[in-house]
Parts: C-alpha cells; sequence; structure tokens
C-alpha cells in the first residue's frame, strides 16, 4: 500500500464531484434552516414596523401649545435678577 500524505494527496475526478455535491447540498440545507430560524424575527419586526406607522398616523396633525400660566422669576440676595434656564444654557455669540 502507498504512503499518502495530506499535501501530497491526490484525489480522482469522482471524488471531487461527489465532494462538491455534498458541500453544495449542505450548504443548501444551512441555508434552509437558516431561514427558517430568521422567519419569526422578521415577521415581528414587520408587525412593529406596521403598528408603528399606524400609531403614528393617528397623531393628531396640529398639537394645542398653551402659553404657561405664571411666569416666574428668580431674584438673587442681592436684588438682580437670576437667569432663567434658558439664558443659563444659551451662549452668547458675536
Amino acid at each position: 500500500m502507498a504512503k499518502s500524505s495530506a499535501r501530497g494527496r491526490s484525489l480522482a475526478p469522482p471524488q471531487v464531484v461527489s465532494m462538491l455535491v455534498v458541500f453544495l447540498a449542505l450548504s443548501g440545507v444551512g441555508g434552509v434552516l437558516s431561514a427558517g430560524f430568521a422567519t419569526p424575527f422578521v415577521g415581528v419586526t414587520a408587525a412593529l414596523t406596521k403598528a408603528s406607522a399606524e400609531l403614528f398616523e393617528e397623531l393628531p396633525s396640529d398639537f394645542n401649545v398653551q402659553q404657561p400660566s405664571q411666569i416666574s422669576t428668580l431674584y438673587a440676595a442681592d436684588g438682580q435678577r437670576s437667569p432663567s434656564s434658558t439664558q443659563r444654557t444659551a451662549s452668547w455669540c458675536p
């Protein structure tokens, strides 16, 4: 019997074809199984997307923004007016 090593091993054409067929068959089975496992997640995502789009469509077209009933002014201990929250966060740009 002849010695064969992993590197010097030669395959006959029928072996190459059969290995290719087995590889393609297993790849196809794996793809079908992957698609089967992913289908429920795709369905849930589609349902959530549809529900959020319907919820967005049900929103009123105009929102009634009401003025605050009273504007508060804060004064420091020395009598100077304290800046409002919007004045504190705004920066002055020349």
